[in-house]
């Protein structure tokens, strides 16, 4: 198995944000970032019910 992707807290934003802005679907922004559904809607839910996005950071 491959490791984690790393990704910042700005760029979840701008994925929940092209998401929010009805520009993109969840699938659309999969295949345009290449980052599976469940990843971006997790970003959502987050971002929607108002808990902190972080980044990502392994120890």
């Amino acid at each position: 198995m491959g490791k984690k992707p790393k990704f910042s807290k700005d760029f979840k934003l701008s994925v929940v944000e092209e998401y929010v802005s009805g520009k993109y679907s969840l699938s659309d922004l999969s295949t345009k970032y290449n980052i599976v559904t469940s990843i971006i809607n997790r970003w959502i839910n987050k971002w929607y019910n108002s808990i902190e996005i972080k980044d990502y950071d392994p120890k």
